[in-house]
């Protein structure tokens, strides 16, 4: 099964007697139907009275209503609510009559993410995933939370790794290669091997860093995030990077008094 892609799904879905079947809805089923309910164009509603501005991505119900369409009780709605909020996936509003605004974070991105002016698709099948999918999760203890998303974008830098770069052990690699996802986007992962290749180290045996080392606890990967020249580079006394001390010894240069 593949995660790459997307798939256009239809609000009329809706109308079909495999969506309609009575029963309770899912976590994931509870979800999607948000998504079918958010409001594809901002518009004014009134209720009791009152009116109220729905933006692109808005759900306005009263979480009675909610409950009763997915079969669920009000607690078990109120935690799921909670539990998509704490995961940065919805925004809550509680206004007055009990209504309950939701607003589904990226709602727009994802929407408009790849078209063109003419409305047709112009994303590729491989084109990487927005930013806040990527972003840095914090789990129990403060530990960095990965994803099934960093585990396949590990695969695929391992392996553009390896083959531009060298090989390594690669359970040891892809642990730590999916740690850095957490806080660093598969290009600016990307961009650091392309810059260590360039500047002559990956192709000395006796420098080359084998990929485990490379994203591993040395961090060796930040000197390559944003490739700098380093040709008039003046030797210090201290704080040479690796690419400094490499290229020092090369010309001959030492760093001794």
């Amino acid at each position: 099964m593949t995660s790459l892609g997307y798939i256009k799904l239809h609000r009329q879905v809706q109308d079909h007697w495999l969506f309609r079947q009575r029963r309770r809805f899912s976590y994931f089923e509870a979800w999607v139907d948000l998504l079918f309910l958010a409001t594809f164009e901002e518009h004014v509603v009134p209720i009791k009275g009152c009116l109220y501005e729905l933006k692109r991505g808005d759900v306005l119900w009263s979480q009675r209503q909610l409950a009763k369409r997915w079969r669920w009780s009000e607690k078990k709605l109120r935690g799921f609510l909670k539990m998509l909020e704490k995961d940065g996936m919805i925004l809550l509003h509680i206004l007055p009559h009990r209504i309950t605004q939701i607003s589904i974070c990226n709602y727009t991105h994802w929407q408009d993410w790849g078209r063109t002016e003419d409305g047709t698709d112009a994303r590729s099948r491989d084109a990487p995933l927005p930013h806040r999918y990527r972003r840095n999760k914090k789990g129990k203890k403060g530990k960095n939370i990965i994803t099934d998303e960093h585990k396949r974008q590990s695969e695929d830098l391992y392996n553009y790794y390896v083959t531009n770069i060298h090989s390594g052990a690669k359970k040891t690699a892809l642990r730590s290669i999916a740690n850095r996802l957490t806080e660093k986007t598969f290009e600016e992962l990307r961009s650091a091997i392309d810059n260590y290749r360039n500047n002559g180290m990956a192709e000395d045996p006796e420098y080359r860093i084998r990929p485990q080392n490379f994203f591993g606890r040395a961090e060796r990967f930040r000197e390559y995030l944003v490739q700098t020249d380093h040709s008039d580079k003046k030797p210090q006394e201290h704080g040479l990077t690796a690419t400094e001390r490499y290229l020092l010894e090369k010309s001959g240069q030492t760093n001794e008094p």
